[in-house]
Parts: structure tokens; sequence; C-alpha cells
């Protein structure tokens, strides 16, 4: 078994990790709190430490301008992945799927 990392009161991105959680399917899973709005949220310790995951789901909604949607439709049209139009513009990934599909319809 491998030994857990104490992350506790480390930032990640806009997130203060808390304290463990559990661990499903071999992921341990973190309560952290959202930096920009206070919120409680529980994220894997591998998106923690990758970037995958930077805020809430509710703030990590709201991190995009207009010229900034614009310039991720182009992205994506031009068939650029997902993972790296999310690091290019330091979002997270639901954030240029929430653009997509509003794109689509």
């Amino acid at each position: 078994m491998a030994v857990m990392d104490d992350l506790t009161n480390k930032i990640f991105n806009n997130l203060l990790a808390m304290e463990y959680v559990e661990t499903k399917n071999t992921h341990a899973i973190r309560e952290c709190k959202c930096l920009l709005c206070g919120k409680f949220t529980n994220v894997t310790a591998s998106n923690l430490k990758s970037g995958n995951t930077k805020s809430c789901a509710s703030c990590g909604q709201k991190v995009t301008t207009p010229e900034m949607e614009k310039d991720i439709v182009s992205m994506l049209i031009e068939g650029e992945k997902i993972s790296n139009i999310a690091k290019q513009f330091n979002i997270d990934r639901s954030v240029v799927y929430r653009i997509k599909k509003e794109a689509l319809s």
C-alpha cells in the first residue's frame, strides 16, 4: 500500500486542502475550501496535485470572458485537445466542456 501524502493546509490553485475524507477506487479524496468563494468541495488528491481541479464547480464556471470563450471555440474548431486548452487558459476542463456544449447548441 502506498504512503499517502499529507496535503492538509496546502494550497493548490484556488483550493485549500483540508482533511482526508475517504479513498474511492484507490483515489484519496480530500475536503477542500475554495479560496474564491469559501465553499467546500471534495477533490481527489491526484487532481489537486496535477492542477486538473483549480476551484469549486461554481467558481470554475465564472472564470472566462466573452473574448476567452471566442478563442476557446476557435481552438476547439481547429481540433485542439480540451486538456491543452484548459492548461493554456488556466481553467478547469469542465469549463471548456461547458463552452463546447454551448457552442454546439
